[in-house]
């Protein structure tokens, strides 16, 4: 693979995506964790809020490269008003799809989930930890106990 296919144009609009960027007003509504890599520098901090098992709200802070950012782009647009549980089954998901041994997603499930575009660091092992470095965050987020009512 060359490093044209590695940023694809899908990755680079979503690196671009700055909707869900950015620390709220009033954290304390919201369950914080951060991620960081120390080999790369990529560090990521998730501001989520929940009503139940329901995130309302998926907001972050990200440093790093193209490829983390575009991964919490992804994954804050894709989780708006979803379950915990829907985050669960979609980390798993993508976890198959970066297993080298696996083949990589039909063309239909990458039109429904383009976080699936990730599956393509597969191909490059140092940079798998980039694409999932915001999950990892994520999950942590949704590990923590709320500090504040909802």
């Amino acid at each position: 693979m060359t490093i044209e296919s590695l940023y694809t144009p899908i990755l680079v609009e979503a690196a671009r995506d700055t909707a869900h960027e950015g620390k709220p007003e009033d954290t304390g509504a919201y369950l914080t964790a951060t991620a960081h890599n120390p080999v790369c520098g990529d560090k990521i901090t998730w501001y989520v809020k929940m009503h139940g098992d329901i995130i309302t709200d998926a907001r972050y802070e990200a440093t790093g490269c193209m490829i983390c950012r575009a991964s919490a782009a992804m994954l804050a647009k894709w989780m708006q008003h979803e379950s915990k549980t829907r985050f669960s089954e979609s980390l798993e998901e993508l976890l198959r799809a970066l297993d080298p041994a696996l083949p990589p997603p039909d063309k239909t499930a990458l039109q429904e989930k383009n976080w699936l575009a990730l599956a393509q660091m597969k191909a490059y092992a140092a940079r798998k930890k980039c694409a999932i470095l915001a999950w990892e965050g994520f999950q942590k987020a949704l590990e923590r106990k709320p500090t504040k009512s909802r």
